[in-house]
């Protein structure tokens, strides 16, 4: 399991407006991260939230130049989350960064991105943490992650 700690700082809004608000945390020089994890966001007051997390440039939305960012949907929770230090706790990674055709196309995905959250935090919750190597095996085999993203729009 990786974890990355920092403050919540606003963004551009777009999660929200989509139906997936995000927590963003800045983060540099973690490029082997990029991807989409399920994971677990751990608030100041100990309270711990599965999330869909995503790393990386936000592809569909900028060039290669943007700033990587994470971007946490913590599935659950309803509050005010900008300004707080957050624990976030990479548990399975999902997905490569892909870019999609237009905003459709990553709604879709990001449904699917929380419900294998879900499928994987029933997983280790049951047998422990995971890492990339176990990821796909916790929301239905390799074979159907490499569907998945095969079956994503792009």
């Amino acid at each position: 399991m990786t974890t990355i700690t920092g403050r919540v700082v606003p963004g551009d809004q777009r999660g929200r407006t989509l139906g997936f608000p995000t927590a963003n945390i800045s983060i540099t020089g973690r490029e082997d991260l990029d991807g989409v994890w399920a994971g677990t966001v751990r608030l100041p007051s100990g309270a711990a939230y599965p999330a869909a997390v995503s790393i990386g440039r936000r592809q569909t939305f900028y060039s290669g130049s943007a700033e990587p960012l994470l971007e946490a949907h913590v599935i659950g929770y309803t509050g005010d989350l900008y300004g707080l230090e957050l624990r976030v706790d990479l548990e399975a990674f999902l997905r490569e960064q892909l870019p999609f055709r237009n905003v459709q196309d990553l709604i879709d995905q990001m449904q699917r991105d929380v419900a294998h959250t879900l499928v994987a935090r029933e997983s280790w919750e049951t047998c422990g943490g995971l890492g990339r190597a176990d990821a796909a095996v916790s929301v239905g085999g390799r074979a159907a992650v490499a569907a998945a993203v095969a079956d994503t729009p792009r």
